[in-house]
């Protein structure tokens, strides 16, 4: 059986922006003032090594979350041990206010939290603004949805 060659026309290959599903957001990295009673906070990503980390699992990839930063456009993914992990924020921010560990979140998840003194915010300045989630669609109107970070959903 001979295979017949399929004609791919470049209209068939473009995936367009429809429109924002999300806005940009940010992380974090957080832990509570009873942690940092006993660990000193980092000042650098190397001060990470020795702390305790409450993880992300990212199950539509398969994995851990590596932790994102980025300081005067040089992008930087670390990747952490922890002795916690959990599938969603809402645990990981709830271990976080317990005093299990340092966590990287998205900020609104924080902000209140950090507000009333809750969480205390450190390594600011490789904490940079992340584009949000856009609707993309391919001609032909399948759609996906995918993220101004170019990980697919």
């Amino acid at each position: 059986m001979k295979a017949t060659p399929t004609k791919v026309t470049a209209a068939a290959m473009l995936w367009v922006q429809r429109s924002l599903v999300g806005p940009d957001t940010r992380l974090v990295v957080v832990a509570s003032p009873v942690y940092f009673k006993r660990h000193a906070p980092p000042a650098t990503l190397q001060d990470l090594v020795v702390h305790a980390h409450i993880n992300l699992r990212l199950a539509t990839q398969g994995g851990l979350y590596a932790w994102e930063f980025k300081k005067d456009h040089h992008p930087l993914h670390v990747r952490v041990d922890g002795q916690l992990t959990f599938n969603t924020i809402r645990p990981m921010v709830e271990a976080t206010v317990a005093g299990y560990g340092i966590a990287i979140v998205p900020e609104d998840s924080a902000t209140g939290l950090i507000a009333k003194g809750t969480l205390f915010q450190v390594l600011d300045d490789w904490c940079q603004p992340m584009s949000g989630f856009h609707l993309t669609t391919r001609a032909g109107g399948r759609t996906r949805r995918r993220s101004g970070r170019s990980s697919t959903i």
